[in-house]
This record gives structure tokens, sequence and C-alpha cells, in this order.
């Protein structure tokens, strides 16, 4: 079912009130006013640099706003693939003409904060950009040439950093150096206790096995009365030695769920304080990023599509299965010609995502996956309340599409029923009425 365009407007007036979730009148937690450095604001975005771009299709009065974590890589490589010549980059800071549609890709908030934090620990972590190895040149950012540097900078802007660093050097220790981030830091903590007790085990089993090696061998009798004792020996030490590694892997299993909740909540609180360092406009909402050349105040409305990347998927016959083909004309695509489309852009987004195998992976199996971070997100509501009053705008835009948690649901009614409208103005939603 094709949807119609909707009819919003990106901006309106500060004189009514409608506040967006990275502008300073945005209500945060009161800690956020004591954490040093730069914050992320949507205006000031669009004037950093020109590799903020969209695609413009004249001919077919479109434009494809690209939407940070909702497919807006894959997209924009897949477009000018399916229609040569009919897409053209502009920067998002250029007014979209009169009489065009929008075309944006959104996604499920708290997936998409998944997604986004799965990307930046492998970004910081591996030490590559988009472009390739980051370069401070070009990415603002670069630890190569000061590792020390890098992380005294970043573990005074951020909180997430440390409670990652743990988890990875869990893994990182037998696994090469990846990008210089880790060398050269020491074990500490937990991990340093348990090397501690590893090598004594290792100790213990060298001493055991050299006291076997040594002992004089005692007749065949002895061996014979002596052999049922040693058997049954042996038995009970391997049903202990099992239990010992059922309980030390229970261990590392509850350890690690520590720890990943533990930088899910210094990662929820650098997003809802809005807190700007490397890759961090990733968590942005998805109502901000859409504004794209509109300006404080557009003097229309502007006509956008807003299209579920669940629903729009990416692979061939995901996006024949779509409306996104009818939408940009591109029925009579050839398939043949779709398949190698959907090949090239699956490929390049990969790349960009830092999604490609790599002989380092083995390092990076300690920290969470998005699936790990989605169950933890949605099991604990301490981690949903605050993400949902970061991402209030982007549920109630896109509430044709995804539902708010149950939680935050019904903290936000409580809230509503006891407030005058007047104090919840900030957050109203850019498409509500």
């Amino acid at each position: 079912m094709t949807q119609a365009p909707i009819e919003w407007s990106p901006r309106q007036p500060l004189a009514e009130a409608l506040v967006y979730e990275s502008e300073m009148l945005w209500p945060r937690p009161a800690v956020c006013a004591s954490r040093p450095g730069a914050r992320h604001h949507q205006a000031t975005r669009l004037l950093d640099g020109d590799r903020r771009v969209k695609l413009v299709n004249a001919a077919r009065a479109l434009e494809f706003r690209p939407v940070l974590k909702a497919g807006s890589t894959f997209f924009a490589e897949l477009l000018p693939c399916l229609q040569p010549g009919e897409w053209t980059k502009v920067h998002q800071r250029e007014p979209m003409p009169a009489g065009y549609t929008a075309l944006i890709a959104v996604r499920e908030p708290l997936e998409r904060f998944a997604s986004a934090l799965v990307e930046v620990l492998r970004r910081v972590f591996r030490g590559r950009c988009p472009e390739g190895a980051c370069e401070a040149g070009r990415d603002a950012f670069s630890f190569a040439d000061d590792p020390d540097g890098f992380l005294d900078k970043h573990l005074q802007t951020t909180t997430w950093l440390a409670p990652a660093l743990r988890l990875f050097l869990s893994a990182a220790s037998s696994a090469p150096a990846v990008g210089g981030l880790h060398r050269g830091l020491p074990v500490t903590g937990e991990e340093s206790k348990g090397e501690e007790s590893k090598g004594e085990a290792r100790r213990s089993i060298g001493k055991s096995t050299e006291d076997h090696g040594t002992k004089p061998a005692g007749g065949a009798q002895d061996s014979a009365i002596g052999a049922p004792d040693s058997a049954l020996s042996a038995q009970d030490s391997a049903f202990g030695a099992q239990g010992s590694a059922l309980g030390a892997s229970l261990d590392r299993t509850r350890s690690r769920s520590r720890e990943i909740h533990q930088l899910l909540e210094a990662a929820i609180m650098d997003a809802t304080c809005s807190v700007k360092y490397y890759a961090s406009e990733h968590f942005m909402t998805q109502s901000a990023l859409m504004l794209q050349g509109a300006g404080d105040v557009p003097p229309e409305p502007e006509a956008a599509e807003l299209m579920p990347l669940e629903s729009l998927g990416k692979t061939a016959e995901s996006i024949s299965a779509s409306t996104l083909l009818d939408r940009i004309g591109g029925r009579d695509v050839p398939a043949e010609r779709l398949q190698e489309c959907v090949r090239i852009a699956q490929e390049k987004s990969a790349a960009r995502v830092n999604m490609t195998g790599t002989e380092t992976d083995a390092a990076f199996d300690a920290l969470p996956t998005e699936l790990e971070i989605v169950q933890m997100l949605n099991e604990d509501h301490s981690l949903t309340l605050p993400l949902c009053v970061m991402y209030v705008q982007d549920f109630k835009c896109l509430a044709e599409h995804y539902s708010m948690p149950a939680p935050c649901a019904a903290l936000l009614q409580a809230v509503a029923s006891g407030e005058e409208r007047s104090t919840l103005r900030s957050t109203d939603s850019p498409c509500s009425e």
C-alpha cells in the first residue's frame, strides 16, 4: 500500500515553543549541566564541512534525505545506480524546490540507537572511518599518532569509553593490536585479577604434572590396588573440573552483562546530554536529521514520504516488493540491474559502517552486538525511559510505523494527565497537526 505524502513543517518559529531535542531548551538530566565539551545542533551541523549531501532528482521532483543509521548509505548508493544520470548530489543546506517530495527512510528508534552505538564502537576501536583509516584533517578524528592523547580527551568528554575499554580489553589481550587504541594499556581491575587467577592455575597445573612425572613407580600389586582409587579420583576430578568450568562461564556471562549494562547507561547519558564527539551525530533524533535546507522558518510546509527501513529491506526481493520502485518511477528497471545495484550498495554500505570482516575481528567479540543491546533495552526500563524522552519526537512523528514502548507511553500519559499542555510543548511532534 502506497503511503500518501504527508504535509509537515520541519521548524516553527521559536515563539510557538516547538523545541527540538538537539536544542538548548530541550529538558535534560541535571548532570548534563556539569558535562564539558560541545553539544550537537542540526543547524550548526549542516554548516560543518561539505560532505553532508542529499540526492535530488529534478526530472521526477524528488529529493532523498539521508538519515544516519536508517539506510542512508545504502540508498544513497542504490538510487543513482538504478537511475543513472537522474540523481545529483547537493548539500543538505540547499532548500528543497517547491512542488518536490522528500523521500526519507526511517527506522525504529531504539533499534537505531543500538545500531549507532555498535558502529561508533567499531569505528573507535578499529580506527577506521567511512573513507578509510581515520585522519585528523579529513575526519576530525585520529588516534594513530597520539593514542594517549585520544584516550585522555575522550575519557574526559565521554562516559561510555571506560566501560567499553574494559569489555574490549577482556578479549584484546589475546588478539592483535587494533588501531593502536589499546597499545600499551595495562589490563586493570577485574581483568587483572582474572589474569592472576589464570596464571596461578597454570602454575598449579604445571606443578602437579611435574610431581606426577617424577613420582617413583610402585610395584605391580600396588598399582593394581591403587588403580580403582585412581580411577575414582580421576572421575571426581573430571566432574570437579566440569563444574569449575561451568561456574567460570556463568561468572563471565554475569560480568559481561554488568559491563554491557554500564556501557549502555553511560552511552545513553552521553546521548541525552547531546555530547559532541566523533560520530556522536549518529545518536541525533531522526526528526532533527530530517531538517535539511528548511531554514528556521520554512515559507511553505514540505511534502515528505516516510519509508520504514524494515519494510524496504536491503535485498533485491524486498526492494521490489516495497513501494520504493513505484515512488521513484523505477518499475521498468530490469531485475538483473536491480540485483547488481543492490549488491553494489550492500558492499559499499558494509565498508562504510565497518561491518566487513578482517583478521582482527576476534578482538571485537567482547563488544556488544545490536541484538544484545536491543534485548537489554527492552528488558530494563531504567535504560528504556531516558531514551524515550530523548526520542519522543521520533516516536510521535513515526507513530504510524512504530509503537512507543509500553513503559514510555505510560510515563508520557502520566505526565500529560498531570500537567498543563503549555509545559509539554517541548515534546510536540514536528509531524503533529
